[in-house]
């Protein structure tokens, strides 16, 4: 039987879901009762969505009640889709839970992307957490190509002596400076960081068995599996993005997953990812015309391998409403994406 902290933590933990109230789901569990309040601060994680202005004051003031039960927390998501103070928001978690931290997860994206946050003390911050183990940062801002924001080691005091998942989207460091920045991370395993354009890297020695660069996706190692090289340990996450409750963001996922599927040898992963068809063909019906052409692009760079293309033919939907997208606006990508689909459909009979 499954114990009840486990349970509570199914309900409460998933920070690869984007769309939902996630702060209003844990306080309607905590208001059922007291038990249920006790099982919600003892599953050890907190994930929390900023949407509107008050959500900012109503998380500060939640922590402050909760502050006895904050030391307890193993693992935080936050996700930022309104600009906030984020510095307030991480010291009332890290002052309180800096002994147990050990998984944050911080997507800012939308609007979100102007919270007002240095993000080199922000880093610094985290080297507080003492047990940190993954840390994965989303920066998105509307732009594919992400504004880059240089990180250097300079003012890393210390090592991060635990981290081993380091997730950094939205950031890069100069080729001259890696090697040192490398260095404040001595069990690194596993690290994703922008690739400033036309740079190039090189990795000396280092822990890492998995290294993802956006932006040259090409360009990284994976000696576990490297037929794995060009996909991104974030994909899942990209991929969940596509949920999100801004259409900005929305946009911007399918922007990224096109990127990765301009390599071929990302086309098959992205297909593959739970859910990604499945809400793509829920967006070939979204009001924006943006997203009425950027997802037949996408679908049509994914059917350009015969594998992921034969995926795209057996998820429900798709096809039916490219033609529909097709006879009501005759795009060139609605009309590429379709004509590669028509030719991997064992069963020609719509039209």
């Amino acid at each position: 039987m499954a114990k009840p902290y486990s349970i509570f933590e199914k309900l409460l933990w998933n920070p690869n879901t984007f769309g939902e109230p996630k702060a209003l789901q844990r306080l309607r569990l905590e208001a059922v009762c007291k038990r249920f309040q006790e099982l919600v601060h003892n599953a050890g994680c907190l994930e929390w969505d900023f949407n509107q202005s008050e959500d900012e004051s109503a998380f500060l003031r939640y922590m402050l009640q909760q502050r006895k039960c904050a030391s307890l927390l193993t693992k935080v998501a936050l996700v930022v889709e309104h600009p906030v103070n984020l510095a307030a928001i991480l010291q009332s978690i890290i002052l309180q839970a800096q002994d147990s931290l050990g998984e944050i997860h911080l997507f800012m994206g939308g609007a979100g992307a102007a919270s007002i946050i240095d993000f080199e003390y922000m880093l610094l911050m985290f080297q507080a957490c003492k047990e940190l183990a993954t840390l994965e940062v989303l920066y998105w801002t509307r732009e594919l190509q992400v504004s880059q924001r240089l990180l250097c080691n300079d003012w890393l005091p210390k090592p991060f002596a635990r981290l081993r998942t380091l997730t950094l989207q939205g950031f890069a460091v100069s080729p001259l400076r890696f090697d040192a920045f490398i260095e404040r991370f001595p069990s690194l395993t596993s690290l994703e960081l922008n690739c400033l354009m036309g740079a190039t890297y090189t990795l000396r020695s280092s822990s890492l068995r998995k290294m993802f660069w956006w932006g040259n996706e090409a360009a990284g190692i994976d000696t576990e599996n490297p037929s794995r090289i060009s996909i991104p340990r974030s994909l899942e996450k990209v991929v969940a993005l596509l949920d999100s409750r801004s259409i900005l963001i929305r946009e911007k996922a399918v922007r990224v997953l096109l990127a990765l599927a301009s390599n071929a040898g990302s086309r098959v992963a992205v297909a593959q990812a739970p859910g990604c068809l499945q809400r793509l063909g829920v967006l070939l019906q979204a009001p924006s015309g943006d997203l009425q052409k950027i997802v037949p692009g996408l679908l049509w760079e994914l059917a350009a391998d015969d594998t992921a293309g034969r995926f795209i033919v057996h998820t429900p939907d798709i096809v039916p409403r490219l033609a529909e997208l097709l006879v009501g606006a005759p795009l060139a990508a609605v009309s590429w994406g379709l004509c590669r689909v028509w030719r991997l459909s064992p069963r020609r009979e719509w039209s």
